[in-house]
């Protein structure tokens, strides 16, 4: 879009002049200083009636191209997420990341808007047309939209219980559909509940009396140790602009944002993902690919190289290099039984994502959905107003043993993670892994 006078007061804009292009959105904001070059110069002489005679060429100044960009995204992945979306008229966010070196495959927010209307100046009812969609359709809902994380933030849970010892991989729980904790009772989204489950199998059928146990022993400081060192509750430095930290609460946070005590009853709703805890479809992404590659959380970046403009006119290019922000010491033990449980959710009878198995591929996922109102006993999201139907998740990884891509989808009002969230995560991976399925089974060791 063309400068504006506050853009022209910048310091790293002095060279600026009125009328010419930056980026103002994205990657076209954040690598402006590559991309826009540098523009040139024609001197001319004029008699005095001022008709232009000719150029003096001493003084041309030769105009210096941007530089080139290429991007991480697969096509194929960005093309099937959008499409998914506009075709089912969903709103909501996709990511999917490479867990070896947090390279962004793929980014949908939708609904979205044509880019090209910043190109030039806002005529009054483009404007009030972009600002009064009720959808917000300028929100990067992917690193700016906060959202309960629900039950995909059970894969925090397991992690945090099984690594700090209040849970093992053997420990069980009865769940008879609900549970009394610090005097209130809590329910299972199951009416006539799981029965005796240990921690794979909670993550399968996505148990909520069992991370309410797990939250109890836990308390919410822990819970929030986890799920920081897990990316929650901080900015990732994405090269992209706008991203927001959500929020992870703990006692502290009740005392100093809240001015008051934090009482630990609301400990049992964060355990399964709920109360002021929140979170962007990003940093879901990014936490599951920590679980998925065993510990290493990335700097995402959307940019893969730089080509640089030389003085021959030649580029020389540059590889945007990946960046461990930090490594989480993940216990092998829990490690473990987290990748084996989410297995279960995605390839076994009874998992809650089913709707994701891809024949001859190990997903590893887990679903989620968020209440968006509250509401007492047991009812069929499905049967309320848009508005107040819950948000569905679904978070994975492929192949389990040896994981290569990340996928994340998010629905607003969707329902429920297994219906419309993981259908286009199953999409996603039949495009990643195309040629493989169809020769009968990916190999975790040579999936590409």
């Amino acid at each position: 879009g063309e400068v504006t006078e506050k853009d022209l007061a910048q310091k790293e804009h002095e060279t600026l002049e009125q009328g010419d292009l930056i980026g103002k959105r994205g990657v076209e904001l954040m690598y402006d200083q590559y991309l826009r070059g540098k523009g040139g110069a024609e001197f001319w002489e004029y008699d005095a009636d001022g008709r232009r005679l000719s150029e003096y060429v001493p003084a041309r100044q030769q105009p210096t191209p941007g530089d080139n960009i290429s991007l991480t995204l697969d096509f194929e992945l960005q093309r099937r997420a959008e499409q998914y979306f506009i075709e089912n008229e969903m709103v909501g966010a996709a990511v999917a990341l490479d867990p070896r070196n947090g390279e962004v495959l793929a980014m949908v927010s939708s609904p979205a808007f044509n880019p090209n209307v910043y190109s030039k100046r806002f005529a009054p009812d483009v404007y009030k047309t972009i600002t009064s969609n009720p959808f917000k359709i300028e929100l990067n809902r992917a690193i700016q939209g906060l959202y309960s994380p629900g039950s995909v933030f059970k894969i925090v849970m397991a992690m945090a219980g099984l690594s700090e010892g209040v849970i093992g991989p053997d420990t069980d729980f009865n769940c008879g559909g609900s549970g009394v904790f610090f005097g209130r009772r809590f329910r299972c989204w199951k009416k006539e509940g799981h029965g005796s489950v240990d921690v794979e199998h909670a993550l399968k059928v996505s148990c909520d009396v069992f991370f309410y146990n797990t939250g109890a022993r836990l308390g919410v400081d822990k819970i929030k140790e986890h799920a920081n060192n897990l990316t929650f509750g901080e900015i990732s430095h994405i090269d992209l602009d706008g991203e927001r930290a959500g929020l992870v609460p703990s006692t502290e946070w009740a005392r100093t944002k809240q001015n008051r005590k934090w009482y630990p009853s609301e400990t049992i709703s964060v355990a399964i993902g709920q109360g002021p805890l929140i979170v962007t479809p990003l940093q879901v992404a990014n936490m599951t690919a920590a679980v998925a590659n065993g510990g290493k959380v990335f700097q995402p970046h959307v940019v893969r190289y730089v080509d640089r403009v030389q003085k021959d006119g030649s580029y020389q290019r540059f590889r945007v290099p990946s960046r461990v922000i930090h490594e989480v010491a993940l216990a092998p033990n829990a490690l473990h039984a987290v990748r084996d449980g989410l297995w279960r959710v995605v390839n076994e009878q009874g998992g809650t994502g089913a709707n994701a198995r891809v024949e001859g591929l190990d997903i590893a996922g887990k679903t989620g959905s968020v209440q968006v109102i509250a509401y007492s006993g047991w009812i069929k999201a499905s049967s309320l107003p848009f508005k107040y139907r819950d948000h569905a998740w679904f978070a994975s990884f492929a192949p389990r043993d040896n994981p290569q891509i990340v996928v994340v989808v998010f629905v607003e009002h969707g329902g429920a993670g297994g219906a419309d969230a993981a259908p286009l995560a199953k999409l996603m991976y039949e495009a990643r892994f195309r040629d493989k399925v169809a020769r009968g089974r990916v190999d975790p060791n040579n999936p590409q």
